[in-house]
């Protein structure tokens, strides 16, 4: 309780009154609704039974995981449960890797109690911070695929099956993660879990989403590199956003395979407590757009069928939550409105002015090279949202994704309010390369209902290119529906 009053007053002093009530009012109704994930929970944990069945399979192409583990002056209850949960794993081809540089025998004497011979410790002789303590781990590393863990989080015990029978499936797979939640200090409580998107490169550039829990192929790690310690703080978001720019395969298991502890001294209880990390996140995420305009600018051959890159510039910054980036893309010569097909509904009391700033952002996202679509976050008349991107659904159909949210809310995890890759988007407010429907045969005239505009992304989506969702061109319809009639074509 302390935490969020004290969550909330920097938000306040962040972002003014309106906002924090707003914010203190969703958190009210998350925390009303996550009262029963403890036993949701429950009920998707592996059973004894299952757990017994998983110790028994046996792979036919078995993979060994190097599980990285940095402690410095860890507690020594924390370093147990750790420790306990990576031994007790139901896939026990492992090596656990823990590069110590606490200067004492604090950690070396706990882990004198085990007789595993799957631990391997080495005792720094200095500590080299969180990126060199991990490095030194890395080092350390024989395994075939290399997993990363906090020195006081927790593994349930079928994560690293999970990951080997994902690997065993594709081959291909290079970089997996899972879901996760956060668990209170004693282990008792779980709550705020993370349900987590496939692969989606346009979310990961508005937050580390991926986090825990991370396995990575050793060959990837060592060619993208390992933690470099400039990024303290964020040293995982940088290191995934290189791992994901070489990746063949990125594969998300929707398991919670994670519990992310949450004491005082932590991010997952207190954000305020590492401001740092969020400044160091931010440029974690400029060197990782400056690395993409470099590849761009090469003309790599995966991307010879796409549009060069009009010498877009990139701006980061920090929005109204903390850890949370927005990236805006800046043409640097001209109006190239020409090379898009941008249709935006007459929306009400939308100012000259207020048009020509959702061209601007539809415009600039749907020029760069690898999207071909983009759309923007339609209001009901009370500012509730309609939809902010459309989510195919496993029967095949679109549904609007945060539909009846209310106004100044940002949704589960702030997506609603986030720019990300999305299945669909809205028919009032979107743009598309002109270019690519004509390499495609449609003529903007076939694009005629919504039913046209998710035929169309799903087109574009199988020839390679990005369908984007972005919030920052908004709009408010006139009437509580979509009222095709009242449009007009720009």
């Amino acid at each position: 309780m302390i935490q969020n009053i004290k969550k909330t007053w920097y938000y306040f002093k962040r972002n003014g009154l309106a906002a924090a009530v707003a914010k203190a009012s969703e958190q009210i109704s998350q925390q009303s609704s996550e009262r029963g994930y403890q036993v949701w929970l429950a009920k998707h944990l592996p059973t004894p039974e299952q757990l017994k069945i998983q110790r028994q399979y046996k792979l036919a192409n078995p993979i060994t995981f190097s599980v990285i583990v940095p402690t410095y002056r860890t507690n020594p209850v924390f370093l147990r449960q750790m420790v306990d949960s990576v031994l007790d794993q139901t896939y026990p081809q492992l090596e656990l890797c823990i590069a110590d540089g606490s200067p004492d025998d604090s950690v070396s004497d706990i882990l004198k109690e085990y007789r595993d011979s799957r631990i391997r410790y080495q005792r720094l002789a200095e500590n080299k911070g969180i990126s060199g303590n991990t490095n030194a781990a890395f080092a350390m590393a024989n395994g075939d695929y290399i997993a990363l863990l906090d020195h006081d989080d927790i593994l349930t015990p079928d994560a690293l099956y999970e990951m080997a029978a994902a690997v065993e499936t594709d081959p291909t797979i290079d970089m997996l993660y899972s879901d996760e939640d956060k668990v209170s200090a004693d282990l008792k409580q779980y709550f705020n879990p993370h349900f987590k998107p496939d692969f989606n490169p346009e979310l990961l550039r508005t937050n580390n989403y991926i986090c825990h829990f991370l396995v990575v192929k050793k060959d990837l790690a060592a060619c993208a590199g390992h933690f470099r310690p400039e990024y303290d703080g964020a040293q995982d978001y940088d290191f995934i956003f290189r791992c994901s720019e070489q990746a063949r395969n990125i594969y998300h298991i929707p398991k919670i395979l994670y519990h992310w502890r949450s004491h005082i001294d932590s991010t997952a209880a207190n954000p305020q407590s590492k401001l740092y990390a969020y400044e160091a996140g931010k440029r974690a995420l400029e060197s990782h757009l400056q690395r993409m305009q470099k590849q761009n600018n090469s003309g790599k051959p995966s991307d010879q069928n796409k549009s060069k890159d009009i010498n877009l510039k990139t701006e980061v910054s920090h929005t109204s939550h903390l850890g949370f980036y927005r990236v805006q893309y800046i043409p640097l010569s001209g109006s190239h409105t020409e090379q898009c097909y941008m249709h935006i509904c007459d929306a009400k009391s939308l100012k000259p002015q207020l048009r020509t700033e959702i061209q601007q952002e539809l415009t600039a996202n749907c020029m760069r090279p690898e999207v071909g679509i983009v759309g923007g976050k339609t209001l009901y008349p009370d500012g509730r949202v309609l939809q902010a991107g459309l989510r195919r659904t496993e029967e095949g159909t679109y549904e609007p994704e945060f539909q009846g949210l209310k106004k100044r809310y940002s949704g589960y995890m702030h997506r609603a309010d986030l720019q990300r890759c999305a299945d669909s988007v809205s028919f009032d407010c979107f743009a598309v390369k002109r270019e690519l429907l004509e390499q495609l045969g449609i003529s903007p005239q076939d694009l005629k209902t919504q039913e046209d505009i998710n035929r169309l992304c799903g087109i574009i989506k199988a020839a390679g290119y990005l369908v984007i969702f972005t919030p920052y061109a908004c709009i408010r319809m006139k009437h509580s529906g979509m009222i095709h009639d009242e449009m007009e074509h720009i």
